[in-house]
């Protein structure tokens, strides 16, 4: 970010981690305009949160993964291993994609199929 201003002046540094245990690493600074430092000491909510799609976005994170699941590989995009949400092309999973809860609800097998896969995807992401 930018502006001139110390609430405005921030920096986020994102590179592939080096640590086993994670994707990417970044350093987060506040520039202060008065007195020319860096404080390294807090960090965002709003520049952390970014972190993630912005590795997307430039090719630092894959969140394209395929999973075996019965009998065939799934394409399965993945976000936020703290909150797993699994996205799936409806194709994938035998439905056109249109559904409303209710009706998804009423698809034999369907709801249990997307848990199988949102917990498997999960488990994967996280290392367990």
């Amino acid at each position: 970010m930018g502006g001139g201003i110390s609430s405005l002046s921030k920096i986020c540094v994102v590179s592939p981690s080096k640590r086993p245990s994670a994707q990417i690493d970044f350093t987060f600074a506040q520039v202060a305009m008065k007195d020319n430092r860096i404080d390294y000491s807090g960090n965002c909510g709003n520049m952390s949160s970014i972190i993630r799609p912005f590795a997307v976005d430039t090719g630092l994170l894959q969140t394209r993964r395929k999973f075996w699941f019965g009998n065939r590989d799934i394409d399965v995009r993945v976000t936020d291993a703290g909150n797993p949400c699994i996205f799936v092309s409806a194709r994938d999973v035998g439905v056109d994609g249109i559904l409303l809860p209710d009706e998804i609800e009423k698809c034999p097998g369907l709801l249990d199929r997307l848990e199988s896969i949102r917990k498997e995807a999960a488990v994967a992401i996280n290392g367990y």
